[in-house]
């Protein structure tokens, strides 16, 4: 009877810790025949239908108001496999328990619930930053600023490189980009007089396409 009790005891133990665990990044939870470093669970939750190696794992994750169990498993309507070989696994999300109470700043996806109204965080990226506001509406509200000049797209008029030359000659006087279209292109022909030059230039003044034929053949 006192083992038994001890046994119980041991077992509330390890159910108590998983459910301190749940939600505070992946957990193992059922896993079959794995030592050490093969019971790890992946970094970030698992896309439905990746594969997976661990036949039987089973990993929690928080996903923001949701916890979710995730099953390495046969992946689903997979026919069984032929005697002698092994069936693939593939990641399946097994469970979700989603609840609608309010998420903090930094976790918080677009019209998750917020508590404190016109709280605001901001994460700073390498070209802009993502800011999160608390809206009256008490839903989170996220937007994302990027600045383009970060990512060499605008120069103020000091990043123009004039050497573009289309393959195909252009219509005399139609649009060209006098930042980007050459002054100097050409392309040669075959003609009854040989091999001749058609050239064509981008006039900085018109912003068009000017077209010089080479002579008729005499």
């Amino acid at each position: 009877m006192i083992a038994r009790s001890v046994g119980l005891l041991l077992a509330g133990l390890v159910l108590a810790g998983l459910a301190f665990l749940w939600g505070c990044g992946p957990t193992v939870v059922v896993k079959r025949g794995c030592k050490g470093d093969d019971c790890a669970c992946p970094e970030t939750v698992p896309s439905e239908g990746a594969s997976c190696a661990d036949d039987g794992l089973q990993c929690n994750y928080r996903q923001s108001n949701c916890n979710e169990a995730w099953h390495c498993g046969a992946p689903v309507g997979q026919p069984p496999p032929r005697p002698g070989e092994s069936s693939p696994t593939a990641w399946h999300l097994a469970d979700q328990v989603c609840d609608d109470g309010p998420v903090p700043c930094q976790q918080a996806e677009d019209l998750d619930r917020c508590a404190l109204l016109g709280e605001l965080c901001r994460m700073q990226f390498e070209c802009g930053y993502q800011e999160t506001y608390c809206a009256e509406d008490g839903r989170w509200h996220v937007g994302i600023y990027e600045d383009e000049c970060c990512y060499d797209e605008c120069c103020n008029g000091d990043c123009c490189d004039p050497t573009f030359c289309p393959d195909m000659v252009p219509e005399p006087n139609s649009y060209c980009d006098p930042c980007w279209d050459s002054e100097d292109c050409s392309v040669v022909f075959e003609t009854e007089c040989g091999l001749q030059a058609t050239t064509y230039s981008c006039d900085a003044a018109t912003a068009t396409w000017q077209v010089v034929e080479p002579p008729p053949c005499i």
